[in-house]
């Protein structure tokens, strides 16, 4: 019950891979889209040094 409101944050790292998945991908692999009841939001990204 204490998590029932949380919004669910993901970030993707490790973009710049060639076998890295897309926006699309990571959410029907997590099945974002069934979590009718819940905010999430995905963010793609990748690091330089």
């Amino acid at each position: 019950d204490e998590l029932r409101d949380a919004v669910l944050l993901v970030f993707a790292n490790k973009q710049d891979l060639p076998n890295a998945m897309n926006a699309a991908e990571i959410t029907d692999k997590l099945g974002l889209h069934s979590l009718r009841q819940r905010h999430w939001y995905e963010n793609l990204m990748f690091l330089l040094s």
